[in-house]
């Protein structure tokens, strides 16, 4: 778990071009997972495509991880927004490298 923290870490700071958006990607992956591994324990309702995880952990995903408005504005709240469908989905690869690859290509693109 954590050397999949720490490259879930790495990838925004070698791969986005400016600090801010490499501190709304670690906010949405710290503050984010953290919040809906809290909050999602044995709490809500299990999502239809992925059981292990709950509607209440994704909704807190979300709603943490949108404080990156604060850095990138609107950008935040998106990138925020699809990390937090990313992070619910049963992908086979630790959540703490699938939630950074999605939050470097959505606030690359934004």
């Amino acid at each position: 778990g954590a050397i999949w923290y720490a490259a879930g870490l790495l990838l925004p700071l070698t791969l986005l071009q400016t600090p801010l958006d490499a501190a709304a990607a670690l906010i949405i992956l710290s503050v984010g997972d953290s919040a809906s591994t809290v909050i999602g324990m044995g709490s809500g309702q299990p999502l239809p495509h992925n059981p292990k995880k709950t509607l209440a952990g994704s909704l807190a995903f979300f709603i943490a991880s949108s404080i990156s408005f604060a850095v990138v504005g609107w950008a935040g709240v998106i990138a925020a927004a699809a990390c937090a469908i990313v992070e619910s989905m049963e992908l086979g690869i630790d959540d703490n490298l699938t939630v950074s690859v999605a939050a470097v290509i959505v606030l690359s693109i934004l």
